[in-house]
């Protein structure tokens, strides 16, 4: 191929990835991906300001914003696929971002679920009044019990194996599946209700199946997928609007969740910030929760069951002021 053909390829390929631009309308889809990406975006820093610690091995390990900042790249990188109009591609992404969020979720509820002392050695510990050096003993005893693993099942050891580098393989790597995730996460009697409640369940089962057909191009249209042609109005239309449905299905169902098992990530700024001003903080604005948070169960998160804020509303742990 001559410097003249290869430059008339690329400005063959130009003309079509911008004559597919132009044909469909994307501003709906890139809203849609932009509320997915800022609720992240405002996890992300929940997350970075309260880390989650975890002691493995005997090393101590902080998870911050990894797992919300890798979700937002793999958000732009589904959005560019489907702008080369390989939406085939844009689905395997889809189940990546799946992984990624729920994954994250698994880790926080199974060190939320991490046994310690139990009530009658928290008591002969204190026997009677805690003070600091009481206080310190039981720092030093539950360190010891953490890093030690005594009492550690294999679901905690799978995570410290994610967090240390050596899950890998073997026993533990059954625990860090996809099909594992759901099935932990539903052991919160919370999460399993609402889960029930609303039929969260089949929906997330049916777009398993079809992401799995997506990865494996179990029939021959999941391969066409992958190189659609600009003048097919229609079917890029179709493609789009599921790409966005998924999508939002899939944060929706994370953010769910997350509001049952850790609350507090979804709270606002507006506590700290009186605090640091050396205000005194409005009458309960600890359970005030972040506008964009708001926002997304306003207009995303009804979108896959209507009643599903109103549960959240009245169930979540903290008592968070959803509206």
């Amino acid at each position: 191929m001559t410097i003249s053909d290869f430059n008339k390829l690329v400005e063959e390929q130009k003309k079509y990835y911008s004559a597919l631009s132009n044909i469909i309308s994307f501003d709906e889809f890139d809203k849609a991906i932009e509320k997915n990406k800022d609720l992240l975006d405002f996890l992300g820093d929940k997350a970075s300001d309260s880390p989650i610690i975890s002691i493995a091995n005997g090393k101590t390990h902080l998870l911050s914003a990894e797992f919300l900042i890798s979700a937002e790249k793999t958000l732009q990188s589904i959005s560019a696929c489907c702008r080369l109009g390989s939406f085939s591609d844009a689905n395997t992404l889809i189940r990546k971002y799946r992984d990624c969020l729920f994954l994250y979720l698994y880790i926080i509820e199974v060190l939320n679920n991490i046994g310690g002392l139990t009530e009658t050695e928290y008591g002969e510990v204190i026997d009677g009044e805690i003070n600091e050096e009481k206080f310190l003993d039981i720092i030093k005893i539950l360190f010891y019990i953490y890093s030690s693993g005594i009492r550690k099942d294999e679901e905690n050891k799978a995570v410290d194996g994610w967090f240390d580098n050596s899950a890998e393989d073997g026993s533990l790597f059954k625990f860090l599946d996809i099909k594992n995730y759901l099935y932990y996460l539903k052991k919160n009697k919370l999460v399993k209700d609402c889960i029930k409640k609303h039929n969260l369940e089949e929906k997330w089962e049916k777009l398993k199946r079809k992401q799995n057909n997506y990865v494996h191009n179990n029939s021959r249209c999941f391969i066409t997928d992958n190189f659609i042609s600009f003048d097919r109005y229609e079917k890029i239309i179709s493609l789009l609007k599921n790409v966005r449905t998924d999508v939002t299905f899939i944060t929706s169902l994370f953010l769910t969740i997350l509001i049952l098992i850790k609350p507090e990530y979804i709270s606002s700024y507006d506590y700290i910030y009186y605090l640091e001003e050396e205000m005194e903080p409005p009458n309960d604005s600890q359970y005030w929760i972040s506008p964009i948070v708001q926002t997304y169960l306003d207009e995303c998160l009804i979108s896959i069951h209507l009643d599903l804020k109103e549960y959240l509303k009245a169930n979540n742990p903290y008592n968070m002021a959803i509206k």
